[in-house]
């Protein structure tokens, strides 16, 4: 039997405590994500010009907007992001 679930977290890996893995990071969540999406559509000059630049789909950016779909992998990456996972 392994050790439990909470002592799985930051302070008990010695490695990431001791910074021989892992890496400082900025954390975005949905709502940010979808503020920096809304910003980058105003830059480019609207939803269309976004969306052609990027090559993702119109009515996804809509969407994602307008919170009726999570942001996709396509969006990130438009937006020079990428996804991490992070403990708790």
């Amino acid at each position: 039997m392994g050790p439990p679930p909470e002592t799985l977290g930051r302070l008990h890996m010695p490695q990431v405590r001791d910074n021989q893995i892992g890496r400082l990071a900025v954390v975005f969540d949905e709502d940010d994500l979808v503020r920096l999406l809304r910003a980058a559509v105003e830059r480019e000059g609207g939803q269309t010009a976004f969306a052609k630049r990027y090559k993702v789909d119109r009515t996804r950016v809509n969407r994602i907007l307008s919170r009726q779909l999570r942001a996709s992998e396509a969006i990130a990456k438009a937006l020079g992001l990428r996804r991490a996972y992070i403990a708790d």
